[in-house]
């Protein structure tokens, strides 16, 4: 099946960066110049928020052409490939984890196993290293819990709106978060109610995609240069902004601005495949790092970046990380994605139309479900 353009090589770039600011983590800097190109190409932050914006806008396109081709949304359908898909590889590698624990390799609090098999892992402070990065994880599967419900109850216009609403919101609810809760300081950029903006981006770029007035817009952008201008902000002056100004950049319109330049660089990789941008995103190799992305988040933790590896260390763990998420990818994910399409396929079918699904305007953005 055809995929979205460009999304898997999106998602390569978002893998990349956050592995390698991990790789980073105990580089010493010498000087000031050097902690700037430090935070430049560190830069895993935005790797993160990447992902939450592709994350917003793949799974509300899948909603919206559900409703258009069946006139309703199958809750059963949705929250089973989600399962399918994200829980096999996040289970296996807690049990690896508990294992690792009960023989003394590491230590992780009992309760935060709790916590992540809850998914609530964002709203922990003092998180492990060994469980902490499934903080974004959660955030996602509260969203994956969430958002179809709303979908289904509010019409599109009122996604707008509540997409819309929320991002304009956040920040004030960072900064109200942070001056009412000063304890929660440490965990203010980890939860879900902080950073819900990043995925209402990617949502509103999905629900604005069909609006010719939103095209236009976006197209004129393209025009002046706007995708190499979010470029530059995203990779350059934001991590310096970062370094430079601290906690404050993020609290306030951190985010925003970095939210505003991942959907227009997202919406130019889609809308512009055959530009050398866009070809590099869906060249083979670097989808198929796209569609090993979630394997090799959920298992870097254990190999690269701990407080007790040093930056060789980290180098070395990387080695064991890539045959480590083809094992995870090729012998748990995989599998589970065909019981997956044979339970799907003992359903009754979802009425949709022979032809394939197109997003006006590009001809080649084709939406499929298989392995979302």
């Amino acid at each position: 099946m055809n995929r979205v353009p460009s999304l898997d090589g999106l998602r390569a770039i978002s893998i990349f960066l956050v592995v390698l600011s991990h790789l980073l983590l105990h580089v010493q800097p010498r000087n000031t110049l050097q902690q700037n190109l430090l935070w430049i190409i560190g830069n895993g932050e935005t790797g993160v928020c990447a992902f939450f914006v592709l994350s917003g806008f793949l799974i509300t396109i899948l909603l919206l052409k559900e409703k258009q081709a069946s006139g309703s949304i199958s809750l059963s359908r949705f929250y089973l490939r989600r399962v399918f898909r994200i829980l096999p590889a996040f289970l296996v590698y807690i049990i690896v984890v508990a294992v690792l624990c009960r023989i003394g390799t590491i230590s992780v609090p009992r309760w935060q196993f709790v916590r992540a098999l809850t998914f609530t892992m964002d709203y922990v402070n003092h998180k492990s290293w060994w469980l902490g990065h499934l903080w974004s994880l959660s955030v996602q599967e509260r969203f994956y819990l969430i958002w179809p419900i709303v979908a289904i109850l509010c019409s599109r216009k009122a996604l707008i709106w509540i997409s819309a609403g929320i991002i304009v919101l956040d920040p004030f609810i960072r900064v109200a978060d942070r001056l009412l809760l000063p304890w929660r300081k440490d965990e203010i950029f980890y939860m879900g109610h902080t950073r819900a903006d990043m995925l209402m981006f990617g949502c509103l770029v999905a629900l604005l995609y069909e609006n010719p007035r939103f095209i236009r817009i976006v197209e004129e952008l393209f025009r002046k240069k706007g995708p190499a201008v979010a470029a530059i902000f995203l990779f350059l002056i934001s991590p310096l902004l970062v370094w430079n100004v601290r906690g404050l950049y993020f609290l306030t319109i951190g985010y925003t601005l970095q939210g505003i330049c991942i959907s227009l660089l997202l919406l130019y990789a889609i809308r512009r495949a055959n530009t050398p941008f866009g070809r590099f995103l869906n060249a083979p190799a670097v989808i198929w790092v796209g569609v090993l992305s979630y394997s090799v988040y959920i298992w870097q933790q254990l190999f690269i970046g701990a407080d007790t590896f040093t930056t060789q260390r980290s180098i070395l763990g990387f080695l064991f990380l890539a045959p480590t998420a083809l094992a995870s990818y090729y012998l748990v994910e995989k599998p589970m994605l065909k019981i997956k399409d044979h339970f799907e396929r003992r359903r009754a079918p979802l009425k949709v139309p022979v032809v394939a699904h197109t997003i006006p305007s590009h001809p080649s953005f084709h939406i499929t479900t298989a392995g979302k």
